[in-house]
């Protein structure tokens, strides 16, 4: 698993913000998560982040393939772009 964000404009404790949350890219055992923090009033992208999250077995100890029905309810969220 991995993170990162990258600041455009500084955002205040007090602000109000929208994050849109969607699937960047799927691939055999992990899928990345994009995030865009938005300033509502003028639409403006304060942030954006990428999240890498690997399905994980746990009794096995290892990263395992996404399931067809994971594969299935992720692409409906897909978004390509950044």
């Amino acid at each position: 698993m991995s993170t990162h964000c990258d600041y455009k404009k500084q955002i205040y404790i007090n602000d109000r913000i929208v994050i849109k949350t969607f699937v960047k890219d799927i691939g055999r055992s992990n899928f990345t998560l994009g995030y865009k923090f938005i300033h509502p009033a003028g639409n403006e992208l304060l942030a954006y982040a990428e999240a890498v999250i690997v399905h994980y077995d746990f009794q096995s100890q290892k990263s395992s393939p996404l399931t067809k029905e994971m594969l299935i309810e992720m692409e409906k969220f897909l978004q390509v772009t950044k």
